[in-house]
């Protein structure tokens, strides 16, 4: 492999595009005969785009693995190919290149990527002189030297510059007003608009319609064909009782018609191809099924009943069909199942690994011939896959968008517009679905949720959510005494994964206020926060302390990988603990501090190893599978929980037989409990909502410590007395339905 690209800063010309490494800066030249001076547009370019574009360049005509452009500037560092393609999104939309004719950057299918236009390459001599010794770096991440955005948090903890700040010379600056002067006239005339540096030359502002401002909150919206109606569900608060419903509601018009009124909650309504029917799910006493009710309104048929309730309905173009994905029972993950309407009966089209969580969100392409879905991999990450209708092997169309809200097809069926949160907002995407090359759609809102496109319409409709995530205390001090609940750590962002430290001073957690999901310190009561990551690239999470509060442990994850870190509590650099072969997600610190507990998916199964932390020696803790693991404080069993099997289990430390403690404890979510000093705490959900409890070492005296208004998964944790919880909670602000007309 070449040398780092980075570290050659030699500007060369890009057609007429001359580019300034040494300066993170591309210059568009009007001027062709002396191409330093002149210039109409210029945009700063973040360092890792910079670097991407000029690997490409040093490999100018030539075929470029992704892998290759990942191992040259990323390293051994765990980031998500979504990295790579973000930045060759950023650097299209800055040199205004079109990925389906592109006159720079080439997309080699299954290939790379490949550089097209035609390379000068100049001295550095003239212009802007390079940065000086000591001007500050791209945030602190670079600061510290690092890529991965594992950087330390020292006595220096003021704001770090987002991007870098560098010095003009006065003459530059004459020279730059004077060329401005002359210049805006001349474009205003020609009808050229200035471009922010920070947006793309051709990005549009899609601003959304408000389309309905109910009271309450509305869900699971569907464009008619003809984009003239929207049908969604709606949970009205002046009802009794108020459960979700069918709605539809014309444009233009304020109030809606209600098609439906039954007791059970309907979810999911999807169009059929004509515009005369509403397919949706039912929730009925027998089980959920799905139901069919006329569009004008009308009594509601049932077509079947499913396995369990569904997550996704559409409809087929040709009518016959409605892909629907459910679980076929408890201990199986969700799998799209395709239903004859005509006669009700249904077939699996996806069979996702039992150790997966599944496929979700079917939707149909404009030509009926594939079906578009998400995939929940082992780790959680979920991307866009697509499948023939007919069935056969399914196609990855994105990678590393960790949670997808919503998604549908272009009228075309070129592309996939979707909603995701790779970092702390649900944006909004378009995806190729040959290349599967990615497009930031730039919107006013940044709460997209569930989100349809008329078939034979350019618009679109989708959820614009609001809600806060934060965590929330719960304080009991005796037995007898009632609980209390408060928030206890909030912000403008999401705050989340509370990790009481051992001595019970000090709460890590994870928060998206710096932007991305990172590591946060705070005291006890909440206050004094600090960031200990700065741009990292990969997903945080299950924040664990050693015993000594020495150590921070913590898992960060890409598309397909975890691996375990840790960092020293009182912030610095991290250093990686497994090697990336596998994926590995930590759980827990022995009680001696000597070893780290995690998960790892190897054999075809989730079994619970440990790993050394002097030395890195590995071991095998269970066989027969097992999730989150925890040590007594006595350091004589191991406490676990399993993949679709409800309650928490342990085995002596020393090996032997396993045994089921209690089954309380909820199937579904497998990391929100834990051990306390005298017993095991824990999240389940009984009849009325969510609560806490808790339960002696040995299943027995199980109770109710509180009911809360909801808890977030793998977010429980507790200090070792048993006298202070804490747990993440969102809160819903509001549901609204917006409008996007006129949709490029």
């Amino acid at each position: 492999m070449d040398e780092n690209p980075a570290i050659d800063n030699r500007r060369f010309l890009l057609g007429d595009w001359l580019v300034q490494p040494d300066l993170n800066r591309l210059i568009l030249q009007i001027d062709a005969v002396d191409p330093d001076n002149g210039s109409a547009v210029m945009h700063q370019v973040e360092p890792r785009v910079m670097e991407t574009l000029v690997f490409l360049a040093r490999h100018s005509g030539q075929v470029v693995s992704r892998r290759m452009i990942m191992d040259a500037l990323w390293g051994e560092t765990v980031v998500v190919e979504a990295a790579l393609t973000r930045a060759i999104s950023e650097l299209r939309n800055l040199l205004g290149d079109d990925s389906r004719s592109p006159q720079y950057i080439e997309t080699i299918r299954k290939g790379g990527y490949r550089l097209i236009a035609e390379i000068e390459w100049r001295d550095n001599n003239g212009g802007d002189p390079p940065p000086t010794e000591g001007a500050p770096l791209n945030g602190s991440a670079a600061a510290a030297g690092r890529s991965d955005g594992i950087a330390p948090a020292g006595p220096d903890l003021s704001p770090q510059p987002s991007g870098a700040v560098k010095s003009v010379r006065p003459q530059a600056v004459g020279h730059l007003l004077l060329a401005l002067v002359i210049l805006i006239p001349i474009l205003i005339y020609l009808g050229v608009k200035f471009i922010d540096p920070n947006e793309s030359p051709d990005s549009t502002i899609l601003e959304g319609i408000p389309f309905t401002t109910f009271p309450g909150t509305e869900h699971y919206p569907a464009m008619s064909p003809d984009g003239g109606q929207v049908a969604f569900c709606w949970r009205d608060p002046a009802l009794t009782p108020s459960n979700l419903d069918i709605y539809i509601k014309q444009r233009n018009t304020e109030t809606p018609l209600r098609l439906t009124s039954h007791r059970g909650i309907e979810a999911f309504p999807t169009w059929s191809p004509d515009g005369t029917r509403i397919a949706f799910s039912r929730s009925t006493r027998t089980g959920p099924a799905i139901m069919i009710i006329p569009s004008i309104g009308g009594e509601a048929r049932k077509i079947t009943r499913i396995p369990s309730w569904p997550i996704g309905l559409d409809w087929s173009p040709d009518g016959r069909h409605i892909a629907f994905a459910a679980m076929r029972s408890d201990t199986c993950p969700d799998t799209i199942y395709l239903l004859d309407v005509m006669t009700g009966e249904y077939n699996e089209l996806t069979t996702p690994e039992t150790c997966g969580n599944g496929d979700i969100a079917p939707h149909f392409s404009p030509d009926g011939t594939q079906i578009a879905f998400v995939h929940s991999n082992r780790l959680g990450m979920q991307d866009l896959f697509v499948i023939p209708t007919e069935g056969g092997e399914s196609s990855r169309i994105t990678r590393g968008h960790r949670l997808i809200y919503g998604l549908d097809w272009s009228r075309d069926g070129r592309s996939i517009t979707f909603s995701s949160r790779p970092l702390a907002k649900n944006l909004l995407w378009r995806v190729d679905v040959q290349t599967s090359d990615l497009e930031r759609l730039h919107c006013t809102s940044e709460g997209i949720a569930g989100l349809s496109l008329a078939a034979n319409a350019d618009c679109m409709v989708f959820e614009d959510m609001q809600a806060e995530l934060n965590i929330w205390a719960v304080y009991t001090e005796t037995p007898d005494s009632v609980p209390t609940s408060t928030p206890l750590i909030s912000s403008t962002r999401w705050d989340s994964s509370p990790a009481y430290s051992t001595d019970g001073k000090r709460v890590a957690f994870i928060s998206t206020r710096s932007g991305g999901r990172e590591i946060w310190v705070c005291n006890s009561d909440g206050t004094n926060p600090i960031q200990y990551t700065f741009e990292t690239e990969g997903d945080i999470r299950n924040l664990i302390w050693s015993p000594s509060d020495r150590y921070i442990g913590f898992t960060l994850s890409s598309e397909d990988n975890a691996i375990i870190h840790i960092m020293d509590s009182g912030g610095g650099l991290s250093r990686p603990l497994s090697k990336g072969e596998f994926r590995d997600v930590a759980s827990s610190w022995s009680r001696d501090g000597d070893w780290i507990y995690f998960d790892s998916y190897r054999d075809k199964a989730w079994n619970i190893w440990k790993l050394k932390i002097e030395g890195g020696e590995v071991r095998q803790v269970t066989t027969n599978g097992g999730l989150s693991a925890k040590e007594s404080h006595d350091g004589q069993y191991v406490y676990f929980s399993k993949n679709f099997q409800s309650g928490i289990f342990r085995l002596p430390v020393t090996g032997g037989e396993e045994e089921c403690i209690t089954t309380y404890y909820t199937l579904g979510d497998c990391s929100n409990w834990g051990v306390m000093r005298d017993g095991l705490y824990f999240a389940s959900y009984v009849r009325g909502g969510p609560v806490i409890g808790r339960c002696d070492f040995d299943g027995k005296n199980e109770a109710i410590i509180m009911k809360v208004a909801n808890i977030t998964m793998g977010s429980l944790t507790a200090t070792a007395d048993g006298k202070t919880y804490l747990y993440g909670q969102m809160n819903p602000l509001k549901v609204d339905l917006m409008l996007i007309e006129n949709l490029p």
